[in-house]
């Protein structure tokens, strides 16, 4: 019998703090084991109060990721890190023999994402993204029921996710809203962090095999800012994908009311909804595993050991490319619309302060029930006719639109 296997984690907050005190308490019992070995706080955090308590606790505090990496029973990383570390801290992982577990999305652009096919490859070392909703023993079985034609022929897809953000939310690091950080693309927007689980989700269960993501072959969107960001906070597209049915997607930032995330997938003999709250496939209802990083730390150290596992799927970097794919798409396929200060609000909630565009939940409603882009419901002023690409040739990201 092996021994646990040993997981170093950069990063002390956020996500971090729920990973790690999750392995601290239920390593033991996930199978294969896992243990929290060992730590890289992040530079502003080297003195932090809590690093005495973790070194008694026999967890190695590293002043830099080499020295990390170096640990000598360090079999694995989790890398919950900001998105324009997610390839240089990966490929330094992956070059020092340390299977990887990465925050989501993987990266910004798909030059980035390929990078990091090549580097996986080159180490044959597992490296996976933290998309924690795809490795839901109920995923695995929605999409071989998919696949089994449960639905019959899937004609069409839709998405909602109306998420308010502060403007704290946006100052509380130095890249949240940036389209890039010095060389390296970032794209930080609802579909391409916050709500980027959905958007992969609904690619893998419209992809045409188990472990594949359906890609565009064209994109239609539209990209609007109310917050003081560089990218937008609030989008609508339509891609009409490679294997033939059409997914809308429509979310914002820049809204009052929380909404969804709903994923609606429509085929010729019924229809799938996932929701937090349960999933509905056509008259059956199902629950959703529980909202734990238990089945994804699972997943991750059977294979790290090397273990079959057919009960639950994977956040590949394959299938992490595809939302990758789409969201570059639509940073070259439309220009981001600021919408006129005038036409938006604002309100406080509990000290925070949100801009917001009055009456956006409605009309992203409309958008995934008439299927529309946003500027086509007629529902605001300020909207303008979507951008388009062709993306059946589309290998490499070259920037968003002006």
């Amino acid at each position: 019998m092996k021994h646990d296997i040993q997981i170093g984690v950069v990063g002390l907050d956020g996500y971090a703090s729920v990973v790690t005190k999750y392995l601290a308490e239920h390593g033991s019992r996930i199978q294969p084991t896992i243990r929290y070995v060992a730590v890289l706080p992040p530079p502003a955090q080297q003195n932090d109060p809590r690093l005495p308590g973790l070194r008694a606790q026999g967890i190695f505090v590293a002043k830099s990721l080499p020295e990390l990496l170096a640990h000598p029973e360090l079999e694995a990383v989790w890398l919950p890190v900001p998105i324009h570390l997610h390839r240089p801290f990966t490929e330094q992982a992956l070059a020092a023999g340390k299977a990887v577990l990465c925050e989501k999305p993987i990266t910004g652009s798909l030059q980035d994402v390929d990078a990091l096919i090549r580097a996986r490859d080159a180490a044959g070392i597992p490296a996976v993204v933290a998309y924690q909703h795809t490795y839901d023993p109920l995923i695995a079985k929605l999409k071989r029921q998919l696949l089994d034609g449960v639905i019959g022929k899937i004609e069409h897809a839709t998405l909602i996710g109306c998420w308010p953000r502060s403007t704290q939310y946006f100052r509380r690091s130095d890249w949240p809203g940036k389209i890039r950080i010095g060389n390296t693309w970032v794209l930080d927007s609802p579909p391409h962090n916050a709500l980027s689980h959905f958007v992969h989700l609904g690619l893998l269960l419209l992809g045409g095999s188990l472990e594949s993501s359906a890609l565009p072959r064209q994109v239609q969107a539209e990209l609007y800012r109310v917050n003081l960001i560089e990218n937008y906070d609030t989008v609508t597209v339509r891609a009409q994908l490679q294997t033939g049915s059409e997914f809308i997607v429509a979310m914002t930032h820049a809204c009052r009311d929380a909404v969804g995330p709903i994923l609606k997938i429509h085929g010729t003999r019924g229809t799938l909804t996932w929701t937090y709250q349960g999933v509905q496939l056509n008259s059956t209802a199902l629950q959703p595993a529980l909202h734990t990083p238990r089945e994804m730390l699972e997943r991750f150290a059977r294979l790290v050991r090397g273990l079959p596992d057919e009960t639950r799927l994977c956040a590949t970097l394959e299938t992490a490319r595809a939302e990758v794919f789409l969201i570059n798409a639509c940073s070259e396929a439309a220009a981001i619309v600021p919408i006129p200060r005038e036409l938006t609000g604002d309100h406080e909630v509990k000290g925070e302060h949100f801009r917001t565009i009055p009456g956006i939940e409605a009309a992203l409603q409309r958008c995934v029930t008439d299927r529309k882009l946003l500027h086509e419901t007629g529902a605001f002023k300020f909207t303008q006719p979507a951008g388009q690409l062709d993306t059946t040739t589309y290998r490499e990201f070259h920037g968003p639109r002006a």
